[in-house]
């Protein structure tokens, strides 16, 4: 048993900070980089200070930690994220908090300063941050890093000890509505098979497709996050979302959304980026039945009431 959790010399200096500056730890997790701030890490100990539970325990708990208090649970940080299991554990954080728990991980990558002007919370519409457990991208140079929220973490453990929380998934909505009036100038965007339509006062910008960098236990429909000015921004599958499978093919497009300003939202920044198959082109004035907007060609393009698209990605 150890009587206090106190981090050898050597790992103290992987992390060692003046806490006031915000500094930010780099936990790896099966090959993945994930901030936490440094404040909220209490001890780094090595993985053969814990005592492992047998195979038939519930995850994300794999042992505990002795300390003169009593005994600390570990989770398994690749099971909290959802990652594969397949790399070995280099590492366990002891967490601040109240009671204390063990965090396993890959390994520790020393630490990077989270200066204000680099940190970016996510986005309302990345979903909530009780199941995301992240609240901000960070700038690393090129890199974009996302950041835990302790708090939320703590919170989600806690009650994963308590056998408390609901973490079933969420399901993808229907996204077709209709709209009040006619004559809406629409973009005419292709999944597959399919047409669909944007109300065009939502649109910002068309870009070619970036690879984003995944969101950890995000919506299932939620490719990742691209920057936008720097600022990261959802990247939302229409396919996923309509069809509950992934859009196949390489080709694909970004189109920036934003609410309009007749809303009462403001238009300082976008909401998402909505990853499509191509873009066809503005229709004006395109003839509207319900739901559907008829081209000029003979094809209908089904049009999607923009509130109901990202209703399933909003803050809970």
């Amino acid at each position: 048993m150890i009587a206090m959790i106190v981090p050898s010399v050597r790992e103290t200096r992987t992390v060692a900070s003046d806490q006031s500056t915000g500094e930010l730890a780099v936990l790896e997790l099966d090959g993945r980089r994930l901030l936490l701030p440094i404040k909220a890490i209490v001890a780094v100990l090595d993985p053969a200070e814990m005592t492992r539970k047998s195979g038939h325990d519930v995850a994300p708990w794999i042992g505990t930690l002795a300390s003169r208090g009593g005994t600390i649970p570990v989770a398994d940080g690749r099971q909290v994220f959802g990652l594969p299991t397949d790399t070995p554990i280099g590492k366990i954080l002891v967490l601040q908090g109240q009671p204390l728990y063990g965090l396993a991980v890959s390994d520790l990558a020393g630490s990077i300063p989270g200066a204000a002007s680099d940190v970016f919370p996510l986005p309302m519409h990345c979903g909530s941050r009780t199941r995301l457990l992240q609240n901000a991208a960070v700038w690393n140079g090129d890199e974009m890093l996302l950041r835990i929220d302790p708090t939320m973490l703590h919170r989600w453990l806690s009650d994963q000890s308590n056998e408390d929380l609901d973490v079933t998934p969420m399901t993808a909505r229907s996204t077709v509505g209709t709209f009040d009036g006619h004559g809406e100038r629409v973009l005419v965007v292709g999944m597959g098979g399919e047409l669909c339509a944007l109300p065009l006062i939502w649109v910002r910008q068309i870009s070619k497709f970036r690879t984003p960098v995944p969101l950890l236990r995000s919506h299932p429909a939620i490719a990742g996050l691209v920057s936008w000015e720097r600022a990261p921004l959802p990247v939302i599958d229409l396919w996923s979302l309509r069809m509950s499978t992934p859009m196949a093919g390489s080709e694909a497009m970004l189109v920036v959304i934003g609410a309009p300003a007749e809303t009462g939202r403001t238009r300082e920044r976008p909401i998402a980026a909505l990853l499509v198959g191509s873009v066809m082109g503005v229709v004006s004035d395109a003839e509207r039945r319900d739901d559907a907007v008829f081209l000029t060609d003979g094809r209908h393009a089904t049009l999607l009431d923009m509130d109901s698209t990202l209703a399933p990605f909003s803050t809970e």
